[in-house]
């Protein structure tokens, strides 16, 4: 309930790599995300990669709580990459492109 006084204002609840959770850890979510159904200010955004673990599974058996939503982002791709990194460090993509190929690598 103390979360309740901090619900002045619109909070958002970021979870990653939530696939190499535990049991006890994905019991504290369900809680939270069955509480969240009652709070207009509180949004849970999960982040999962489907090849690793079975969260998928796990997201299909909650019959209780809040309606969820899926969205499935794919890889970018190494001209994107690139395109991002050219335009975060103000350079040319000519310049970026040996980085953009490391990071895209590293990142599959």
């Amino acid at each position: 309930e103390s979360l309740s006084m901090v619900l002045l204002v619109p909070v958002v609840c970021c979870f990653d790599d939530i696939q190499f959770a535990d049991p006890s850890s994905l019991g504290f979510m369900k809680s939270l995300l069955i509480y969240s159904s009652r709070q207009k200010n509180l949004f849970f955004i999960g982040c999962c990669r489907d090849e690793i673990g079975d969260f998928s599974a796990w997201l299909d058996s909650q019959e209780s709580g809040p309606t969820l939503s899926r969205v499935h982002l794919s890889n970018l791709n190494i001209d994107a990459v690139n395109s991002m990194l050219s335009h975060e460090l103000h350079l040319t993509p000519r310049l970026t492109l040996s980085l953009a190929e490391i990071l895209f690598h590293k990142t599959l």
